[in-house]
């Protein structure tokens, strides 16, 4: 996660997770090649559970291989977060003055903590929020295991290890003390 542009009207925050875009697609590529060449030797059984797993391999890519933007501009008094990936894109846009700060979730179910940022709006924020968003964001809130409130917007739908998480909720919320 990186902040690319940082002016008193505009901050954009960036997050394109190529390193584990690059294992995935070599993981899903080894796996896919294997199959293929193994597929006549293998029970039925077997080939049912590899390609099960060749799937869920494959959803997990799909979350991961996300590019998003965030884009806070103080002039048209908005958030626009740009999620891109290999099957299109999608845009949500935010209302300014319903932020409030930005914080790092932290799960420590593991020898090494791993981190998401979270972007935290007023309580009323749902309540004016276009429909389609709320929808949007509601479906997505019931597959994650942490469900969020509405008014805390996860960057990301995975979580990541390193510091630039805690950097970038850091700039996000110098640049918003600014208002």
């Amino acid at each position: 996660m990186r902040t690319f542009e940082e002016t008193p009207s505009i901050l954009v925050v960036d997050e394109t997770p190529w390193v584990a875009r690059a294992i995935l697609t070599l993981m899903l590529a080894m796996l896919a090649w294997n199959l293929y060449r193994s597929w006549s030797e293998m029970s039925w059984f077997v080939c049912g559970v590899a390609g099960m797993f060749l799937a869920l391999l494959l959803l997990i890519f799909l979350m991961v291989a996300m590019d998003v933007t965030a884009r806070f501009d103080r002039s048209a008094g908005r958030i626009d977060i740009a999620r891109r990936g290999p099957f299109g894109a999608r845009r949500e846009t935010y209302n300014l003055q319903d932020f409030q700060r930005a914080r790092v979730e932290v799960w420590n179910d593991s020898d090494e903590p791993t981190y998401r940022l979270i972007l935290v709006f007023s309580a009323a924020m749902p309540a004016a929020m276009d429909p389609i968003l709320r929808l949007r964001l509601e479906r997505r809130r019931r597959l994650h295991l942490r469900r969020l409130p509405l008014n805390e917007v996860p960057f990301t739908d995975y979580l990541s290890s390193g510091g630039r998480t805690t950097k970038a909720a850091e700039a996000i919320n110098a640049w918003a003390g600014a208002l």
